[in-house]
């Protein structure tokens, strides 16, 4: 049998501290079945479990909680079930948090908040209910936190902010859930840049200095919400100009899409995507958009864009016939 010819600690996957104690386990994509035993409480010197990508089933073991040196557990893509241990919340060295891709149920424990060095925290792609809590206030060091594809509710909590210093979030994601309200007043998340809200019930409008607080973005998505009002000008000045990919269809905005990405000789050269489709939009502005929208839809003066999504009634296909009639 392996386990009596060869120490464990000369396996390739795992990891030991002095050939003795395993600190490390990465059996990712490694085609394994059946659940996660309680006997993983033995490992006292884990710091870090890797199971992504394999076909798990059953309930997180409570005993995880007891692996004080953990500091990566990461069991996404799998069949896992069950609620999320409350346990988890007692790994103080926990860093990351991947349970994406699960078949996960219930809430978030408020204890996983508490958690002071969670940077990344997965739970994408599940069926966890419940609200995101105030508490994430208390989450000082998140760099990324992905919810989208989940039965979630309730409203952005105002514990996202930045407070007295600013947050070092990069990665805020909630697509694909039911959550409702507004965007929290003055968020000041400096830092992020990337922003996926779409496939929401989120309402109100945008601030005058939102993209003024907000000049790391480079993927903007607030698409199939219910967001109303004119957008601020300034909007477009999102990401100092370096914008990505800049969503906002489906919503319910007024007047007209903003343009200063064309402005001022600062034009975006690293946009790829602008969809501004089915809003409320002003159509009695279309002609003064003629321009508008030949340049962004065949010219690539704004770079590389591949793909300008809008509707006939704010740019008819008629205007963009000369250009047309040359490809």
């Amino acid at each position: 049998e392996l386990r009596s010819l060869v120490h464990e600690c000369e396996w390739s996957t795992l990891i030991c501290e002095d050939n003795q104690t395993v600190t490390e386990i990465s059996w990712d994509q490694s085609q394994l079945t059946g659940s996660i035993p309680s006997e993983v409480r033995y490992l006292t010197k884990l710091e870090r479990l890797n199971l992504v990508g394999n076909s798990l089933v059953g309930t997180i073991p409570t005993e995880i909680g007891l692996l004080s040196n953990l500091a990566k557990l990461e069991l996404g893509n799998n069949i896992i079930s069950g609620t999320i241990p409350a346990e988890i919340g007692r790994l103080s060295n926990l860093t990351r948090l991947d349970l994406g891709g699960n078949e996960v149920i219930g809430t978030i424990p408020e204890d996983l908040y508490d958690i002071p060095n969670l940077q990344y925290l997965y739970l994408e792609n599940n069926h966890i209910e419940g609200t995101l809590s105030e508490n994430l206030a208390n989450s000082r060091e998140l760099l990324a936190i992905y919810l989208g594809g989940n039965q979630m509710t309730g409203s952005i909590p105002v514990g996202l902010k930045s407070g007295s210093s600013i947050r070092p979030l990069r990665y805020f994601s909630i697509f694909n859930n039911s959550f409702t309200g507004s965007i929290p007043l003055s968020l000041r998340l400096r830092n992020l840049y990337y922003l996926d809200l779409s496939y929401n019930q989120l309402t109100g409008n945008f601030e005058e200095d939102f993209a003024r607080t907000h000049t790391q973005i480079r993927h903007f998505y607030i698409n199939h919400n219910k967001f109303s009002g004119t957008l601020p000008e300034t909007i477009g000045n999102m990401g100092n100009y370096r914008t990505i990919e800049f969503w906002i269809n489906d919503n319910q905005f007024e007047g007209t899409p903003p343009m200063s990405f064309l402005k001022d000789n600062k034009e975006n050269k690293d946009l790829l995507t602008y969809k501004i489709q089915n809003n409320n939009w002003d159509k009695n502005a279309k002609i003064n958009n003629k321009d508008f929208c030949n340049l962004w839809v065949f010219s690539g003066e704004s770079g590389e864009i591949v793909e300008f999504g809008t509707t006939c009634d704010y740019c008819p296909c008629k205007d963009a016939c000369d250009r047309c009639d040359q490809y």
